[in-house]
């Protein structure tokens, strides 16, 4: 006996392009908003602590930003980047 049949009905469609479609109604520019903000002090401000408490207000810049904050630093510039091999091509 199959547990999907005409008693137990079909079962429920699911959108899964729903969260891509734009919204009816408010449309926030969460860029326009961010520079509408006012200035922090670099000496307090903790810039991790910041974006983990406005990522509900800028969830697309959060995002963004967590891909920018997790690009590891360096202060030398990789030899390999601007050696060429001799080679004929």
């Amino acid at each position: 006996m199959s547990s999907i049949g005409p008693a137990m009905g079909s079962p429920k469609k699911v959108n899964f392009t729903a969260r891509y479609q734009k919204k009816d109604g408010l449309e926030i520019d969460e860029l326009e908003e961010y520079f509408k903000l006012p200035r922090e002090d670099f000496d307090s401000c903790d810039p991790l602590q910041w974006w983990l408490g406005r990522r509900a207000q800028f969830p697309n810049l959060y995002r963004l930003v967590c891909d920018v904050f997790s690009i590891p630093g360096t202060c030398q510039i990789p030899n390999s980047l601007f050696s060429f091999p001799d080679q004929v091509y």
